[in-house]
């Protein structure tokens, strides 16, 4: 399984804000594009160091909510 963990700088907001006006609104994309601006890098992590991380997509997922 193959978990995406990102952190983005401020400076990625307005590269954000014009894909989500052109309706493009994939991750992986704005993800790409961000380490081709020079705004984020790609780092390897463990399977280990999967654990630390929690999956949320919707508010759905937060605790307490079901």
């Amino acid at each position: 399984m193959l978990t995406l963990v990102a952190f983005y700088p401020k400076r990625s907001l307005a590269l954000a804000d014009e894909r989500l006006r052109r309706q493009s609104c994939a991750v992986k994309d704005f993800a790409d594009e961000c380490v081709q601006s020079g705004l984020a890098r790609f780092v390897d992590l463990s399977v280990a160091d999967s654990i630390n991380f929690k999956n949320y997509n919707s508010p759905d997922d937060l605790p307490g909510t079901t």
